[in-house]
């Protein structure tokens, strides 16, 4: 279930050339699938500056919108949005 988006404030925004297909979070890393067939892996550890650090092997895994305490990340089309909620 997603949250009323007005109670968001988004922090960053990472654009691809390519749409975002799944999406998995763990720790301060979020794994992505993209249509093109690549997997990129984001840092998050500092939310207001995300930055691709590697690629990923594990592609089924990958999935979904992610909420973790008071942060959201969402897919949206080729981009990630990361947001936080009070």
């Amino acid at each position: 279930m997603l949250l009323d988006v007005e109670t968001f404030e988004q922090l960053s925004l990472l654009r691809f050339t390519s749409k975002i297909t799944g999406l998995r979070k763990t720790g301060d890393f979020v794994y992505l699938n993209l249509k093109d067939e690549s997997t990129p892996i984001v840092n998050i550890e500092d939310p207001t500056n995300p930055t691709v650090i590697g690629s990923h092997n594990v592609y089924h895994w990958v999935e979904g919108a992610e909420w973790q305490k008071n942060k959201g990340y969402r897919v949206r089309k080729n981009k990630i949005e990361i947001a936080v909620f009070e």
